[in-house]
C-alpha cells in the first residue's frame, strides 16, 4: 500500500476524509487559531493536574484518580475568548463543513432550531 503525505491541501472535505479513512496523511501549516486552542488545552490540562508534572501524571496517580481528573478538565472546557470565531476561518480555510453539515439530515433541523 502506498501511503501519501498531503501538504496544506485544498482537496474538499469528502475526498479528504476519504483519504484519512484510506491511510493517508494530511499536514497543515501552523496558524494562529490552532495555536491558541492548544495553549488553551494545555493550560487547562496544567491546571488539572498541579502540582504534578503532565508527562509523569499518570504514573505518579491510580488510574481511577487520573481518569477522574480527566473528566472534571473535560467537564471544564469552554472554548476560550477568540476559539469561537476562529473556528470558522480554520473551516473555511481548510475546506471544512460543520459539524451539523455532518450530522443526518433530521438531527441537523433539530440542532437549527
Amino acid at each position: 500500500m502506498n501511503h501519501t503525505v498531503y501538504f496544506d491541501s485544498t482537496m474538499s472535505d469528502d475526498a479528504r476524509r476519504r483519504e484519512v479513512y484510506g491511510g493517508q496523511l494530511f499536514v497543515f501549516s501552523k496558524c494562529d487559531s490552532v495555536l491558541r486552542l492548544a495553549r488553551f488545552a494545555r493550560e487547562l490540562i496544567e491546571q488539572a493536574f498541579a502540582p504534578l508534572a503532565l508527562e509523569t501524571a499518570q504514573y505518579e496517580l491510580p488510574v481511577e484518580k487520573f481518569a477522574e481528573i480527566l473528566v472534571r478538565a473535560q467537564a471544564a472546557v469552554h472554548p476560550p475568548p477568540g476559539c469561537q470565531a476562529s473556528r470558522s476561518g480554520r473551516s473555511q480555510r481548510f475546506g471544512l463543513r460543520s459539524r451539523k453539515d455532518l450530522l443526518r439530515p433530521a438531527k441537523a433541523a433539530q440542532l437549527n432550531q
